[in-house]
């Protein structure tokens, strides 16, 4: 799903992660290494697929992933069917795929009238045909489960998931286990407890997810509301708020491990929903002082009355002042 600027926000609160390489990683010792293919190796299948054949593209995803860990220590997820959730997502991208086919097409055809005419071939044209063709790929369902036939024949264990792959890791982590992904959507799952993310020049990044709830302050529960009420791949929830508005108003809310709690009151704290009624309903398109007024009527508001009052009632009574 991918929480949006969520690596940026940890890093701007405070927390640094642990850079590791791969002789680091070779030597460390872990349960199960969990990978999530497509979150660590996009760029690199894009590649192999779109310059390859099938056969040749399996071999060179083979050694890309051999380097996380060893054949009886990963456990590779791909993902399989479009989540329902991600209907509207999907579609933008559909909609972006189809747009660089249509420019690979007319940089084709400039490419082909100009070697026909005899004209000059610049550098740029070639460049319009590349960068249109890797926008417009796609890997299909077929050849994820060819990878998937190929990595077990070579003794991995490669699982083709129902959806996402991260939901099936977070369902199969267990304690000692490293969950690896390039997605920080992936911090937001209660199970995982340690995340290695793949950066540029074979470096990884080991998010420890303890110490990353003492720098930030919060429980396990509000970090995972923090990670619901985000923008991601799944819809925007919070219309126009990030991750540093969002994380101030769940931190006001006490953790007490209730998750669905939490977010409930999240959403309700949050200036952009309208809430009340009458004179007293409130809008999000206020900005400036104003909004800031309205919010801190809220946060006194719910943090003043019942839990069970505010939510049974939300929608009859206005705000006191």
């Amino acid at each position: 799903m991918g929480l949006n600027e969520w690596f940026r926000f940890l890093r701007n609160k405070g927390y640094d992660p642990t850079i590791l390489n791969q002789t680091t990683i070779a030597n460390m010792e872990t349960k199960r290494r969990r990978v999530d293919v497509l979150g660590v190796s996009y760029r690199v299948i894009r590649d192999v697929y779109s310059k390859n054949s099938h056969d040749r593209a399996h071999a060179l995803m083979f050694k890309e992933l051999s380097k996380y860990g060893s054949t009886s220590s990963l456990v590779l997820y791909i993902d399989g069917l479009q989540a329902e959730e991600k209907a509207d997502t999907f579609a933008i991208r559909e909609a972006t795929r189809k747009q660089a086919v249509a420019r690979c097409t007319t940089s084709l055809d400039t490419l082909e009238t100009r070697i026909q005419n005899n004209q000059c071939i610049r550098k740029r044209h070639f460049t319009d045909v590349r960068t249109s063709l890797s926008s417009s790929f796609y890997w299909s369902l077929p050849c994820r489960k060819e990878l998937v036939d190929f990595l077990r024949s070579a003794g991995l264990d490669a699982r083709l998931c129902p959806t996402e792959a991260d939901l099936a890791i977070a369902k199969d982590f267990e304690e000692s286990d490293v969950a690896i992904s390039g997605d920080s959507d992936m911090l937001a799952y209660a199970a995982i407890t340690t995340l290695w993310r793949p950066i540029s020049k074979g470096l990884i990044l080991e998010y420890k997810i303890a110490n990353l709830l003492l720098v930030l302050a919060v429980s396990r529960a509000q970090l995972t509301a923090l990670a619901v009420v985000s923008k991601s791949d799944y819809g925007k929830n919070i219309f126009s708020l990030g991750p540093t508005t969002n994380y101030s108003v769940v931190k006001s809310i006490a953790g007490n491990g209730n998750i669905a709690l939490a977010t409930k009151k999240a959403n309700f704290l949050c200036p952009q929903k309208l809430v009340g009624s009458g004179s007293k309903r409130f809008s999000v398109f206020w900005c400036g002082e104003k909004s800031l007024r309205v919010q801190e009527r809220r946060k006194r508001y719910i943090l003043g009355v019942s839990t069970d009052h505010i939510f049974e009632h939300r929608g009859e009574e206005g705000l006191s002042g």
